[in-house]
């Protein structure tokens, strides 16, 4: 009897290092998001690069989509959700990402980026009715004025430069996202099926605005690192990563598991300094703590008790969500 006790141990052990393995692999894939984004935009332009890397995304999903098999939506609702889902998602998302970074630094970007939860919290608390009591309050306080600093000293000589609103505006469209999707998931869909669908909507809308980047992708006139860091985006992040996390969850509270992609601006830093050699400024590395600071505060902030939605209530862990990326 003596051996399946000693045995428990370390097969608990042995899972936790799996999961933390799991987590780790997605930190960094998710962190690497913002670096790659800047290397593939030095041969493609934001919509033409928002493009390339959806239309492959989609190509693996269509062929994912014979095993999983997602269902068709049910009725007008569905499909209103589902294209909205797409256009803030993917469509929104991606371009206000990719023009960000085009005058902004990928570690001031994953900066900015820390700015999530705190407009998941204040839409949550307009449609799903979570309530933020005074410590949620005082996180977006500090989180506007962290986005702000970073905001007027991430360009040389530049003030508020347009690149750093327009990663915040990425930050809402991905906000919005989390909503919608709390939304869908609440009427039954899976997570398969919002990625699956959320992706095919957003590029089809991408598509009139940078159908050169698909063939750009085959006209094998792209720099090997531009189009490995496409086809790394394409794949890695926004599928391995979605799927590890998802797995992680099962194990860890989703609180917990949040916290550690604060640790995404770390990753992005890193990888910024080992390929380029550009060092974040003082000001950048302070206005991002101070946005981290905020938005791990609204993220921790308790939840209130809940107006009664009009659907299904959604899980009570949006709060502790909000800090995934949900279409890095």
């Amino acid at each position: 009897m003596a051996a399946p006790l000693s045995a428990a141990p370390d097969a608990a052990a042995s899972g936790g290092i799996r999961v933390a393995a799991a987590l780790g692999v997605t930190v960094f894939l998710w962190g690497s998001v913002f670096p790659a984004i800047r290397l593939a935009m030095e041969a493609f332009d934001p919509a033409q690069m928002a493009v390339a890397r959806y239309a492959t995304t989609s190509l693996v999903l269509v062929a994912a989509a014979f095993v999983w098999r997602p269902r068709l939506p049910r009725g007008a609702t569905d499909v209103a959700l589902l294209v909205a889902l797409g256009f803030f998602g993917v469509f929104g998302y991606a371009l206000a990402l990719n023009i960000g970074e085009l005058t902004l630094s990928a570690s001031a970007a994953s900066l900015v980026y820390n700015a999530t939860p705190v407009f998941t919290a204040i839409l949550a608390l307009a449609f799903l009715g979570e309530r933020m009591g005074r410590r949620g309050w005082a996180g977006i306080g500090l989180a506007c004025v962290g986005v702000t600093v970073i905001a007027t000293n991430a360009s040389e000589g530049v003030r508020f430069t347009a690149g750093a609103w327009f990663v915040l505006l990425a930050t809402f469209f991905q906000a919005i996202a989390f909503v919608l999707t709390k939304r869908l998931l609440a009427r039954g869909w899976g997570p398969f099926e919002l990625t699956a669908y959320s992706i095919w909507i957003g590029t089809l809308l991408l598509l009139p605005f940078g159908h050169e980047g698909a063939s750009l992708m085959l006209s094998g006139t792209v720099p090997l690192p531009s189009l490995l860091a496409v086809l790394y985006l394409a794949t890695l992040p926004g599928l391995a990563a979605y799927v590890l996390w998802s797995w992680a969850l099962r194990s860890v509270p989703a609180g917990r598991a949040a916290g550690l992609l604060y640790l995404l601006p770390v990753v992005a830093t890193a990888l910024e300094v080992l390929y380029w050699g550009i060092l974040p400024g003082y000001g950048v590395l302070l206005g991002g703590m101070v946005t981290i600071a905020g938005a791990a505060l609204t993220n921790a902030a308790r939840l209130g008790p809940e107006r009664a939605p009009r659907e299904p209530a959604p899980p009570p862990s949006l709060a502790a969500a909000a800090a995934q990326p949900w279409r890095s």
